[in-house]
Formats: structure tokens, sequence, C-alpha cells
């Protein structure tokens, strides 16, 4: 490659990664009735790849980034707080968790992606807050087939 190519391409790289890193939520072409889905390159530079059940700002989100980091989420309903050595608990497994929460969501992390397997093809969890407040969250009966959507998006922002 000669140095005006090099050159050109190396314009064209730092062109689309600003382009990238001022990307919003893209959205991700899935058919899972009930479920939507969203990937957004978030300023860590990793990918995060969302799959989201219910009411805009209400609903169940279950994601994972390109990084590995799998994470529940759902309306924080004005809790606020940090909640270390809470649990997620879903057809038996009981999963260690911190619980983080801004009054609009609250955020669950720390469950391992094959927990989040586990807990998409069980369709529900519980959680229980270390301060004690629990409550169930429903997934639906297609949660399996929108993790497999997650898992695609992730899969695809590794490039494989």
């Amino acid at each position: 490659m000669g140095a005006r190519s090099f050159a050109l391409a190396t314009v064209v790289s730092a062109s689309l990664l600003a382009t990238m890193a001022h990307a919003q939520q893209q959205p991700v072409n899935a058919n899972v009735p009930g479920w939507r889905f969203t990937s957004e390159l978030e300023p860590s530079g990793f990918v995060n790849c969302r799959a989201m059940t219910g009411s805009d700002g209400l609903g169940a989100i279950v994601a994972q980034r390109n990084n590995g980091e799998a994470y529940l989420s759902l309306a924080a309903q004005g809790l606020r707080g940090r909640f270390p050595n809470s649990r997620i608990v879903s057809n038996g497994a009981t999963w260690q968790v911190t619980a983080e929460a801004n009054g609009s969501r609250l955020w669950f992390t720390g469950v391992p992606a094959n927990g989040v397997e586990r807990i998409m093809a069980n369709g529900n969890y519980e959680f229980i807050l270390s301060n004690g407040q629990r409550n169930s969250v429903d997934l639906t009966n297609r949660g399996a087939a929108a993790w497999a959507v997650v898992r695609r998006c992730v899969r695809s922002a590794l490039g494989n």
C-alpha cells in the first residue's frame, strides 16, 4: 500500500470510528414476539446488545456486552442506591450479584452469561436485594429466543 493509499485508509478509518463513537442505539432485526432488540457502541468501546420486553422504560432488559459482561435490568420505580450481596434466583439456581439503582433503572451485574441463559430459558427470575426488598420478573415464554438474538448480536460485534 502506498503512502497516499495508507493516508486515505487512515482518514476513512478515523471517520468511521468517530461516527460509531457518536452512534445511538441501533435496532437489531429479529422477530421474537414481545421483544425489541438494540445494539450500541458505548464510550468504553464495547458493544452492548440488549433485548427488551414490556413498555419503554418500564420493561425488563437482558443484555450482554462484547466483553462478555451480562446484566439484567428493570424499572427502579424510584429506588436509588447500591446493593452488594443481592441475589438472583431462577429455577432453583441462585447467583450473588451487585444491584444498583438510579431512580429510573435497577441493574443486576455479576450473573455469568450461562446463568442468564438459564434464567431466559426459565422465563423468569426473582431478585432479593441486600436490603430485603424482593420481587419477581416475568421474561415471557420467549426468553430463550430473545437471548439467542442477544448472543448473535454479541458474536457479530466480535466479528464471529
